[in-house]
């Protein structure tokens, strides 16, 4: 399929599943391919403009299958273009915390892994808020964690901003943070405020713990 083509087919398929489910991944995509497809017919692109767009693509190849088909396409017109890029065995690299370290890593340490993706996602991606929002929910992590006793008021709050921007921001990294937070909340004796699929992932046998 040439690029062009497969670019409008993405530009139909975003804004069709946008329409249809008004989600901040779906708009995002649909953006994306509007700027790939726009880039396509522009034969004056500046290597700052490719370079842009590529970063975007990498921070969400993994969002969604509609996201990782937009990556592969991208991937594959922007290395013709002349521009520095990641080799695809980095790019296309699993993202997110590794799984046998879930459950292995201290809490400081899984917070520390975590806010390295979002601070390189916000990099890549800078208007997103999907990213912007992640790390500054996972800084406020990484000092609670840091504190010798983390006021309960303050673990109820940060466990709230995890679980609604978890659902709301469909991404690998929201979901580790979740998992994440859910160790911590166990090891802190907040496991309580967990939601009952993370607190039977994280706690198995635990599932009526505060009820």
């Amino acid at each position: 399929m040439e690029a062009r083509e497969h670019a409008e087919n993405l530009v139909g398929y975003f804004e069709r599943i946008a329409r249809e489910n008004d989600r901040e991944v779906w708009w995002k995509g649909l953006r994306t391919a509007q700027e790939w497809l726009r880039l396509i017919d522009n034969d004056n692109a500046s290597q700052a403009e490719l370079s842009t767009f590529i970063d975007v693509v990498h921070a969400n190849r993994y969002r969604t299958s509609g996201w990782y088909d937009l990556a592969l396409g991208a991937y594959h017109w922007i290395s013709t273009k002349g521009i520095p890029i990641l080799p695809p065995e980095v790019f296309f690299a699993s993202e997110g915390v590794r799984t046998e370290i879930y459950f292995t890593a201290t809490p400081l340490e899984y917070a520390h892994t975590v806010v390295r993706f979002f601070e390189q996602y916000n990099r890549e991606d800078p208007s997103s808020e999907a990213w912007a929002i992640g790390l500054d929910v996972v800084r406020e992590w990484l000092r609670l964690s840091e504190a010798k006793e983390a006021p309960r008021s303050e673990v109820v709050t940060l466990v709230k901003k995890v679980f609604e921007n978890y659902q709301k921001y469909l991404s690998r990294i929201w979901f580790d943070t979740a998992v994440g937070v859910s160790n911590w909340c166990k090891a802190t004796g907040n496991l309580d405020l967990i939601p009952g699929d993370f607190r039977h992932m994280v706690a198995p046998g635990n599932d009526d713990a505060g009820m």
